[in-house]
């Protein structure tokens, strides 16, 4: 789970640090930076549970999400803000949808508070 998290959070990161360099529109340039930001607070709580629980977290995007990324640097303009919007709905939807199921399961009271405070 705690793997998981991480790539979720990288995800946002890397796609909205494209974001902020390839569009011309300025909502999507802070909306980019929010997520840049949000997602960075994250990921740097998650790091001493990932510690405390001995697991060893990744950093990098697994290849799905790699190529999630790669379709969004193909793009431009319009087409580009559709579809990083869309990346980042969708997933902040499974995001959100994960961590309710996961996070009822926990036995880890911190990592239970990581996933309350998360979502």
């Amino acid at each position: 789970f705690l793997q998981e998290a991480a790539v979720g959070n990288l995800l946002e990161i890397r796609s909205s640090e494209m974001a902020q360099k390839t569009t011309t529109n300025a909502e999507i340039r802070r909306f980019a930076a929010m997520m840049i930001a949000d997602h960075q607070k994250n990921l740097a709580e998650l790091k001493p549970l990932a510690q405390r629980n001995t697991v060893v977290l990744p950093n990098d995007l697994t290849p799905e999400k790699k190529r999630e990324v790669s379709q969004l640097q193909a793009m431009t303009g319009v087409a580009f803000d559709r579809a990083y919007v869309a990346l980042q709905l969708k997933s902040h939807q499974q995001t959100v949808a994960k961590f309710e199921t996961i996070g009822q399961s926990l036995g880890d009271t911190d990592v239970r508070a990581y996933v309350d405070k998360s979502l």
